[in-house]
């Protein structure tokens, strides 16, 4: 007769853990909580219990998603930092770069206003920002001239 193939050990517990859930769906809850107090154990203490430890699961688990997040946005914003943006040298000329996009993109003046209120009212470095953020986002080609995508 052929030997049987070998059950790897995961099998194992994983038959095990299912053959343990089986056998405590099939116990009433008075049985589970008189079976707790013979072994000395407060059922409201271990329910308390396994309801703080299900909660740090959860909050951990949404933290590694956040931490995920925030490395991948510093990961973004470093790759964005160590770009080079070809857009004009002279302020005059970003600054009426940036109108020119607005003007011909309304949803970007109204995002780029929701953040400053009014473009006059916007600095230099706060101009060269907005291009750079403009032309990541497909509104200005490689060479800084604005594109007919990005909408």
């Amino acid at each position: 007769m052929p030997d049987k193939p070998r059950k790897s050990d995961e099998e194992v517990l994983e038959n095990l853990m299912n053959e343990l859930a089986e056998g405590i769906l099939e116990i009433s809850d008075e049985e589970i909580v008189a079976e707790a107090r013979e072994a000395r154990v407060d059922p409201d203490k271990a329910a308390q219990r396994v309801a703080e430890l299900v909660q740090r699961a959860i909050e951990q688990r949404g933290q590694r998603k956040r931490q995920a997040a925030r490395r991948e946005y510093e990961a973004t914003i470093a790759a964005m930092q160590k770009r080079t943006y070809r857009l004009p040298d002279d302020p005059q000329e970003r600054r009426a770069l940036l109108d020119a996009v607005v003007q011909r993109y309304p949803r970007v003046r109204s995002a780029v206003t929701l953040q400053h209120r009014d473009l006059t009212s916007l600095s230099d470095a706060d101009v060269r920002s907005q291009l750079r953020k403009l032309q990541e986002l497909g509104f200005l080609d490689a060479d800084g001239k604005p594109t007919g995508e990005g909408e």
